[in-house]
């Protein structure tokens, strides 16, 4: 497996430095090391649905169009929203009765 470097360190008299991908056999107690955050687990490639994929790719092609017009997105001017009227009566508050 290998790991990211976070924090510079010494291992096996190698000094690893930030940012570099290191194998795990080139770091002394990697436990030790991952508990301390000096590494993280280097992930190399992720799996993507079709379904992301296309998506994500759909609303990229909608960033490279110029030549929209800038004052169609705006939306039309509107009323100051209203306060909904209260059509349920208010509810009782809670008692609590205690035995003693």
């Amino acid at each position: 497996m290998e790991y990211l470097v976070l924090t510079q360190f010494t291992s096996f008299g190698v000094m690893l430095k930030k940012g570099t991908v290191v194998d795990e056999s080139q770091i002394r107690y990697t436990r030790l090391r991952l508990s301390e955050g000096k590494i993280i687990p280097a992930v190399s490639s992720f799996n993507v649905s079709a379904e992301s994929a296309l998506s994500g790719q759909a609303s990229l092609d909608g960033l490279g169009s110029e030549d929209k017009d800038p004052q169609s997105d705006k939306e039309p001017d509107k009323e100051p929203d209203k306060e909904p009227e209260q059509t349920s009566k208010p509810e009782k508050p809670l008692t609590l009765k205690l035995k003693l």
